[in-house]
């Protein structure tokens, strides 16, 4: 590690430092103590960075070509998924069921009717039930799992 440390070939500058473990926790000394040198040691690595940014003029410089990625919208609020799934179901031809209650929602994807049981008695969808290996509510290995169909 010692032969890398500033010396990559490939770049003017790295973020590459080291920082002697092992030979700081070999040494006699409380925990405390050991811990207060890697950190100080880590620490005196910063002014060497500063000193090497400034001499080859990149602090603050951006030189790749990262792509711009726009950020997802924020997740609409309960209420307001609630309705616009209600506007979806009252769209889709051949006469939707009614939307499902609250209590009959399922508490993972909060969007789809509870037709999935799992031994231990607790319920979501399936489409959210497919891939559990534990139940989301009490955490127990899932051992089997019931589809339920509402008539």
């Amino acid at each position: 590690m010692r032969r890398f440390d500033d010396k990559l070939p490939a770049r003017d500058f790295d973020n590459f430092q080291f920082v002697n473990f092992t030979a700081i926790m070999a040494r006699a000394a409380t925990a405390q103590q050991k811990e207060s040198a890697f950190a100080l040691a880590a620490l005196m690595e910063v002014p060497i960075q500063y000193k090497a940014t400034m001499e080859l003029g990149i602090l603050g410089r951006s030189t790749g070509n990262a792509k711009r990625v726009a950020p997802a919208p924020p997740p609409l609020p309960h209420a307001q998924r609630q309705a616009s799934s209600l506007r979806r179901g009252a769209s889709n031809v051949g006469g939707a069921a009614a939307a499902p209650r609250d209590d009959q929602v399922c508490p993972i994807c909060l969007t789809n009717a509870k037709d999935l049981a799992f031994g231990c008695g607790h319920m979501c969808c399936r489409e959210c039930g497919e891939s559990l290996t534990r139940c989301p509510i009490c955490r127990q290995p899932i051992r089997s799992k019931l589809r339920l169909y509402s008539g």
